[in-house]
């Protein structure tokens, strides 16, 4: 089990998790130099082509869909528009049916400052990172790499519960079917790339812009904006400019 949550919340994280990803694996894992714990796992988050403009234009305005075993996405049955009332987002759009191998990775123990407080999930294979996407707006980057953001820069309430592992899990395939459709559509090259949803940019601007200095930091810390990477952000974004500038 995972060594500082409760046996009791380990039980039911451990039912959950297989139930909703059958071929979910627990390992030993290091990340920073620090023995720590994971998941790993397959997401196949594409829904079929016949529901995809479905999907994504329940996305793109913030309803709720269906995510079945695997993180497969699928439209709600529970959606009150009408099917004809949905935007034709992208109406051409085609995505193949990708499976991604993922590593949902914990925190060394509840006390490590340097993690963010939810696990960090990496898209092993096939790779998405800002390596093969330098330009993917929402990404996060550490010393051990970089891992997907699924939830908005704003949204720092994240609380080990029963089932927040696999909510987790399903904003990871929500993020992936995201991120397939942004490379899709151009990836960010010469300004193209379709982000579907409203979330908030991780690009240093828009994190300052968007976070109060003494509201939680992005990064799940815990501590005040200001307090953690604010300053990093800073300069990070005068360094940006400075290179769009030259």
């Amino acid at each position: 089990m995972s060594f500082w949550m409760g046996l009791d919340l380990w039980n039911h994280e451990v039912k959950d998790v297989v139930q909703a990803y059958p071929d979910a694996e627990w390992r030993e894992a290091i990340d920073e130099g620090k023995p720590t714990r994971a998941w790993r796992l397959t997401i196949a988050p594409v829904p079929t082509q016949d529901e995809l403009r479905y999907v994504l234009a329940d996305l793109d305005v913030g309803r709720a869909v269906a995510i079945h075993q695997h993180g497969r996405i699928a439209h709600s049955p529970k959606c009150e528009v009408p099917l004809d009332s949905h935007a034709a987002l992208l109406p051409n759009l085609k995505l193949p049916q990708e499976t991604y191998l993922v590593d949902l990775v914990y925190r060394p123990s509840p006390r490590d400052a340097s993690w963010p407080t939810q696990p960090k999930a990496f898209i092993m294979n096939p790779e998405v990172s800002v390596r093969t996407y330098p330009r993917h707006p929402h990404m996060y980057v550490g010393s051990s790499g970089s891992w997907a953001c699924p939830l908005s820069p704003q949204d720092t309430q994240w609380r080990w519960k029963r089932g927040a592992t696999v909510a987790y899990l399903d904003q990871v395939a929500i993020w992936l079917l995201k991120t397939a459709v942004w490379a899709r559509t151009g990836a960010g090259l010469a300004g193209m790339g379709k982000w579907i949803g409203s979330d908030t940019s991780h690009d240093p601007a828009s994190l300052i812009s968007s976070i109060k200095a003494s509201d939680p930091c992005w990064c799940g810390s815990g501590v005040c904006y200001e307090g953690c990477h604010l300053q990093t952000d800073v300069m990070k974004a005068i360094t940006m400019q400075i290179m769009k500038s030259n």
